[in-house]
């Protein structure tokens, strides 16, 4: 099994990392991609005593010590504003939280909390706390594109109808609320800065309902790229919904039962099948999470084609139901129109494969595909890499009437495998057809 390397770091506010002073004032956050840090004091409080109010104390600690450890300049300090104050009455200690605008905008992910004990002492403090972004600040112009992909993240099923349109002003002063347009309801944005790494960014956040009409999500957008930067769900299921999909149970178009005369094939509906999979064969299920991906398989789209990318572009669902729209036969769009609904029968078919063949006796300890080998012999650390419509829109001349199998390195256990489907068709006439759906293909490739 290859082995990796993994650093555990507590963070706050999703951001950063937790460091320790051993004397006082003697903290200073190492070099990293993220500002955040928490600054306390294991042989006392870090400021001396004070008869002046809780928020002066604070405000003084943030321009003494707070400003130089975050790197701070005295206009970047002007950005920081007291968002709540409160005291616990069984300490007398009073918490003072601060946050960060600049040019009107909040700063997403910014928060700094200082704790004031009853004889005026800074106890503690900690957060995240940003230096003016060199960026332009998000337009309005750029809201409804944002809006429509942050629909797309959620609520896969209603991208392709949603037409964003301003309904009102939102919760906020600087909100915009859309019109829901066939969702659970309207959609909240605000324009934000958010961090990538040291540096901030024009965004937007969007809060919206998923399709169970049930769970909300929080999803930042980059402004200048439209490109999701986060999408969050604000809440969890007590008991998760186990994952599912549409797939074809054989291949759009099946073969005809044996003695039967048939003219034609026609095309058939997909099933809606349980994702969960085999419980001996694979014990964590078939998804990890929201995506295309899991112990057995990570399985994506790679349309360029041009090498084996480590991570295929997944399909996601923040419901776990990977139910994506399709259209087959004479008119249809192409094929690639429907990548997400591609990725996912052949996520199903690589992962049934795999359940099937371990029962058959390619199991770990035989070297099959898998992250984890939960013990059971081999050697772990070789998922099955598969991606769809491989080539499609290779530079030149894209790659066509194909499927194939390969590994990377070396055919031992604990190397990955990697299968590849492709478009196949009549190039004069325009007319596709997309391996990816069809089972015996992916069956004979793994």
């Amino acid at each position: 099994m290859r082995k990796y390397a993994v650093l555990f770091l507590c963070s706050l506010g999703g951001y950063g990392t937790l460091f320790a002073a051993p004397e006082k004032g003697a903290n200073r956050p190492p070099s990293s991609t993220s500002p955040a840090h928490h600054v306390w004091n294991a042989a006392g409080p870090l400021t001396a005593p004070s008869s002046d109010s809780a928020a002066a104390i604070a405000q003084r600690f943030l321009v003494s010590s707070t400003a130089a450890e975050f790197g701070l300049s005295e206009a970047d300090l002007a950005s920081v504003y007291l968002v709540k104050e409160y005291r616990s009455a069984h300490n007398g200690v009073t918490h003072l939280i601060y946050r960060q605008q600049f040019e009107g905008y909040d700063v997403h992910g910014s928060e700094f909390t200082v704790n004031i004990s009853a004889g005026g002492e800074v106890l503690n403090a900690g957060g995240a706390l940003y230096s003016r972004p060199q960026t332009s600040a998000p337009t309005l112009e750029s809201a409804g594109a944002a809006a429509r992909i942050a629909v797309k993240v959620v609520n896969a099923a209603a991208d392709s109808s949603y037409l964003p349109a301003e309904n009102a002003p939102g919760k906020g002063a600087k909100t915009m609320k859309f019109l829901r347009g066939g969702l659970g309801a309207a959609i909240e944005g605000q324009p934000v800065w958010y961090p990538a790494g040291r540096q901030l960014r024009a965004g937007w956040a969007f809060y919206q309902l998923d399709g169970t009409g049930h769970m909300y999500y929080r999803t930042i957008v980059d402004a200048e790229k439209q490109a999701v930067v986060k999408n969050t769900r604000l809440g969890a299921y007590q008991n998760p919904q186990p994952p599912r999909g549409l797939v074809f149970l054989e291949s759009p178009q099946p073969d005809p039962k044996l003695g039967t005369l048939s003219t034609s094939r026609p095309y058939v509906e997909r099933t809606l099948v349980s994702f969960a999979g085999d419980p001996q064969a694979s014990p964590r299920g078939w998804v990890a999470g929201t995506e295309t991906a899991g112990n057995n398989t990570i399985t994506g789209h790679n349309p360029v084609g041009n090498r084996l990318e480590p991570e295929p572009v997944t399909a996601k669902s923040a419901t776990r139901d990977f139910s994506f729209p399709l259209q087959l036969g004479p008119g249809a769009p192409t094929p690639t129109s429907f990548k997400d609904a591609a990725t996912t029968n052949l996520f199903y078919w690589i992962n049934r494969t795999h359940d099937f063949l371990w029962h058959a006796g390619f199991d770990e300890a035989a070297g099959n595909f898998q992250v984890d080998n939960f013990g059971r012999g081999g050697v772990g650390g070789d998922p099955m890499y598969a991606y769809s419509q491989f080539g499609v829109a290779r530079p030149g001349i894209a790659l066509l009437d194909n499927a194939s199998f390969t590994f990377n390195f070396s055919s031992e256990d604990g190397f990955p495998g990697y299968v590849r489907m492709y478009l196949a068709g009549d190039r004069p006439n325009n007319i596709f057809s997309d391996g990816s759906y069809d089972a015996g293909i992916i069956i004979h490739e793994y």
